[in-house]
């Protein structure tokens, strides 16, 4: 961490802290494909108008998935992009709230870049990107970046 190796506690905590990063990042990136994980079921809510589009709605809930698997989720499709748009979420611990999804294409497959919640807050993915090779130098120097 910071250019230094870690050991005993403090690299256990560091790692559970990753994977626990990991895990939720790989949901507001790639959720839609999380669909198809052992333990996730999944239940058709009907469709509904969201503006000038027709959704499909689909509740998501967990069977020993992940870190939280009490959390439901409610994905909204788009009928016209079919492209999961907007989702509402009810965390185990009580929190509940909603973002809209925007895309990036890369490589031919759309990845979440950018969400955004009622209050204007935005979590954003970055540069999300998909490549035909990585440098291996990028997992030994830490201040390497991506192109």
């Amino acid at each position: 961490m910071d250019g230094k190796k870690l050991s005993g506690d403090e690299a256990a905590k560091a790692l559970k802290d990753a994977y626990g990063t990991y895990i939720n990042d790989m949901y507001w990136l790639s959720m839609p494909w999380k669909w198809t994980d052992s333990g996730v079921h999944l239940n058709y809510m009907g469709d509904a108008k969201r503006g000038d589009d027709t959704v499909d709605i689909v509740q998501l809930t967990f069977d020993h998935v992940g870190l939280t698997p009490g959390d439901m989720y409610k994905a909204f499709v788009s009928r016209k992009s079919h492209l999961m748009t907007h989702w509402e979420y009810k965390l185990q611990g009580g929190t509940s709230g909603a973002w809209d999804w925007e895309y990036a294409e890369t490589h031919g497959m759309k990845l979440a870049r950018n969400h955004t919640n009622e209050k204007g807050m935005s979590i954003n993915m970055g540069k999300v990107q998909i490549l035909d090779t990585v440098d291996p130098s990028l997992f030994s120097d830490v201040k390497k970046q991506l192109p």
